[in-house]
């Protein structure tokens, strides 16, 4: 995270050379063939925050952070704040009400807003109506079954977009508004209800390799692409040959189609630049795998 951090910093700069510090941290880091000890990268991330006027951080899901080395960087937002002057360093950081980052940050935040607050309410019913407007599966429902839908989602989501989001992928696949109707009598209390909903509306035929495809983006030490993806999810591990026969082979275009709730594309923002098994594949949340696990 720092050295992304210091990247960015670096490339909104407009002096196009880099600062001694940096420079010196790369000739010690290169010297012994390590990479820079994470001591030298928070210095290093708070000295060039200080060669601007205003800088302005962002720390999305701070959550999802290792919890074994997030105390580490709650440290250091707390020393890079104390460290500038007032007005020169604005730091925005979502996250997940911990209690670790909550006892951290709490100290140190000037405004907050709580996804759980009614405030967040408005925002939740705007996302609502673009997706019953733009979604082609609400098309065929009346006004005033899309203002049912808006209305319920809207009161049972307790500030969860996420929940909000699931629910409506499943909402436009129901054929009738007496669908309609009967889903949202039986809504799921909570994400780990909804994702055992859509992994048992899964064929069974399917569900196995779904499954494996899920485990196998949970666990991967590197990103896998589509491609490799469906690879991986027919290898039977009792057996000493594989890949002889393609007709054994997954229809890649079956993961995103199977569970879109679940899997999504990682470089969704950049598909005009891969072909479609060359793109990177990850658990569309990070709920989803801790629901796995």
């Amino acid at each position: 995270m720092l050295l992304s951090l210091i990247g960015q910093l670096l490339r909104a700069r407009s002096d196009p050379l880099l600062p001694d510090e940096i420079m010196n941290l790369y000739h010690n880091s290169k010297a012994i063939g390590t990479s820079p000890d994470i001591k030298d990268l928070q210095t290093a991330a708070s000295h060039i925050t200080k060669l601007s006027k205003k800088t302005f951080i962002i720390l999305d899901a701070l959550d999802e952070f290792p919890k074994d080395t997030r105390g580490s960087v709650l440290s250091w937002i707390g020393e890079v704040a104390a460290d500038h002057n007032a007005g020169s360093l604005s730091i925005l950081v979502t996250s997940r009400p911990e209690a670790d980052i909550v006892k951290s940050l709490e100290p140190l935040t000037n405004f907050s807003i709580s996804l759980q607050s009614e405030i967040i309410n408005a925002d939740i019913r705007v996302y609502i109506q673009n997706s019953l407007d733009g979604r082609d599966g609400f098309k065929k429902f009346s006004k005033e079954i899309r203002s049912e839908i808006e209305d319920t989602l809207v009161t049972r989501s307790h500030g969860m977009f996420r929940w909000v989001d699931c629910l409506l992928r499943i909402l436009q696949e129901c054929l009738t508004p007496k669908a309609v109707k009967a889903a949202l009598k039986e809504l799921p209390k909570d994400l780990d209800s909804v994702y055992l909903r859509i992994l048992d509306s899964i064929h069974e035929t399917q569900r196995e390799y779904i499954q494996r495809a899920m485990h196998w983006l949970a666990f991967s030490a590197e990103p896998l692409t589509l491609g490799q993806l469906a690879e991986a999810v027919v290898i039977e591990y009792d057996v000493n040959k594989y890949g002889e026969d393609p007709e054994t082979l997954f229809d890649p275009n079956s993961l995103m189609s199977i569970c879109p709730s679940l899997i999504s594309f990682e470089d969704a923002r950049d598909h005009k630049h891969f072909t479609q098994e060359s793109r990177r594949l990850r658990l569309a949340h990070f709920s989803v795998k801790e629901y796995l696990i």
